[in-house]
């Protein structure tokens, strides 16, 4: 059986990028995958199971990592350096992720294949600093992947000259799985609460998924501080912050929770795919009112335990709704504490209207539902 070549450009230890690999080799099977990591740290041979090759960009001169605009040339000239030595991505190349840099070696990279992909993952295009940078990646690339249909909206506005290339794919998710394996087994919130040791009589409520500033905790927490006494005994505020975390951010939430009169448990440590199930599953009410999102992950996990979900009206999620899948919206940061006070109140009713909402995530979210769709992509040729 020939062999079809890939090469991917990203984290080679991010879940969505290993679970993308497993389903991916499922329905490929004569499918070889080589990696270029931009994540330098520990990225051994454990990794053989996902991929066929790893390759790190290797760095000698850790001064070189501290100066930003060399840092950019340096990852740029390793990359061109690594893929013309070994010869990969023959068939395809895809990028998870418009990494800024990738500018600079974008046209060699279509160069040296048949298919060259770039996968645009939210925050690299809602948040991107500098277009140009971004616009000399698309206009190199044959095909563009994009997760939600608001993002290929949002991204025809300013970039409607490359819409033929955007292709619509969502990214599944391996805690989905889990989760339906939850379902099929009837593990309780009650049973999921107890691997965290909390106690089942007070609603979880769930603020973000990161430590990342953008989840606006610190306004929100100063908003919920505003609840009135016998609303917020009725709640546990929790707050995932095992990755993108600052020491110092950490420090002045942990600050500002001193005066709640709520219980709140904040999460630093490593949760395995298990634990984040079972988070998902425990989660009574879901906070999510980031800066930016293109299609949180945690989100749709939530939803799909039937979790209620508050979102920002100004994320992209409109197409959700479109699909008949419900979740509560506020139109600013200032309106939560009255809107959680709202649904607290009324949480029965809430959490009926959310109940439905399993069957079309899981349609939307599943790599066994999606991997398909992404493979054609990868198969096309120019």
């Amino acid at each position: 059986m020939v062999k079809f070549n890939l090469l991917l450009i990203g984290d080679a230890k991010h879940q969505y990028i290993i679970s993308f690999s497993r389903w991916l080799k499922m329905v490929f099977p004569n499918i070889f995958i080589s990696i270029i990591s931009t994540n330098t740290k520990n990225v051994t041979n454990t990794y053989s199971d996902f991929y066929d090759e790893v390759f790190v960009i290797q760095n000698k001169f850790k001064w070189i990592l501290k100066i930003k605009g060399i840092r950019t040339v340096y990852r740029a000239i390793k990359v061109s350096h690594i893929i013309a030595k070994k010869k990969l991505g023959r068939d395809a190349i895809l990028v998870h992720y418009a990494y800024p840099w990738l500018s600079l070696v974008s046209k060699r990279l279509k160069n040296k294949t048949l298919n060259f992909t770039v996968a645009l993952w939210g925050s690299d295009f809602y948040r991107c600093r500098n277009l140009n940078n971004l616009k000399k990646i698309l206009k190199q690339s044959d095909n563009i992947i994009i997760d939600t249909p608001q993002m290929i909206q949002d991204f025809n506005k300013k970039f409607g000259k490359y819409h033929s290339k955007v292709h619509l794919c969502y990214f599944g998710g391996e805690a989905i799985e889990n989760l339906r394996d939850f379902k099929e087994t009837n593990v309780t919130r009650e049973q999921s609460c107890a691997i965290f040791k909390f106690t089942t009589d007070k609603l979880n409520v769930t603020i973000g998924h990161n430590g990342s500033e953008g989840h606006q905790h610190i306004t929100i927490i100063n908003k919920l501080l505003k609840l009135n006494t016998e609303i917020a005994k009725k709640i546990r505020v929790i707050l995932p912050m095992t990755y993108g975390l600052k020491p110092d951010y950490l420090k002045k939430i942990k600050n500002i929770c001193q005066s709640a009169s709520f219980e709140v448990k904040i999460i630093t440590e490593f949760l395995d795919a298990n634990k984040v199930a079972h988070l998902r599953n425990l989660t009574d009410i879901m906070i999510n009112l980031q800066i930016t999102d293109s299609f949180s992950a945690s989100m749709k996990e939530v939803l799909y335990c039937g979790g209620v979900v508050i979102n920002g009206n100004w994320l992209p999620y409109h197409f959700l709704k479109e699909m008949g899948i419900y979740f509560v919206e506020v139109n600013s940061v200032q309106e939560i504490s009255e809107k959680l006070n709202e649904v607290i109140m009324n949480y029965p009713y809430f959490k009926d209207k959310s109940k439905e909402n399993s069957a079309k995530i899981y349609d939307i979210s599943s790599w066994s539902k999606v991997i398909t769709k992404w493979k054609e992509v990868i198969e096309l040729k120019r």
